[in-house]
């Protein structure tokens, strides 16, 4: 039988230290947490710091609250076409880097979303990180 799961948030200043840490037994709500603490910071600190976190929060509306907040984020895009990332050539990969010991490629393409607010289609639009570890040969993408 399934149970709910444990949700661990930590929010970290700009040189690692821990400023907010949470821990939710079961009944964590990770998109209303993320988006409570992005409007705390940026009201408290001089920049909002960027929200990370994992495919559970992979949501337009959600998406659209954070940028309409001005909240900045990154997280893995859920549900890659895998078809799609191998049909981009070598010539897309533009940007090269190594980080531990892994060599990467990257390019960026604007994703578009949209929603619906008050009885009106909004559409908006979030950076789309493609990402290549040549190391492992493997290819997903994150949005930004």
């Amino acid at each position: 039988m399934p149970e709910p799961g444990r949700t661990n948030i930590v929010t970290c200043d700009q040189n690692g230290r821990v400023a907010l840490f949470d821990i939710q037994e079961g009944k964590g709500n990770l998109k209303e947490t993320i988006l409570e603490t992005g409007k705390r910071f940026s009201r408290e600190l001089p920049a909002c710091p960027t929200m990370v976190f994992d495919r559970e929060g992979h949501d337009a509306n959600f998406f659209f609250e954070m940028v309409e907040n001005e909240i900045p984020f990154v997280t893995w895009q859920k549900n890659v076409n895998k078809s799609e990332l191998e049909s981009f050539g070598d010539e897309c990969w533009s940007m090269s880097f190594e980080f531990n010991g892994k060599e990467y490629a990257v390019f960026e393409k604007d994703k578009v979303f949209t929603v619906e607010r008050e009885e009106k289609d909004v559409s908006f639009s979030l950076r789309r990180i493609f990402i290549w570890n040549k190391s492992s040969r493997r290819k997903t993408c994150a949005l930004a």
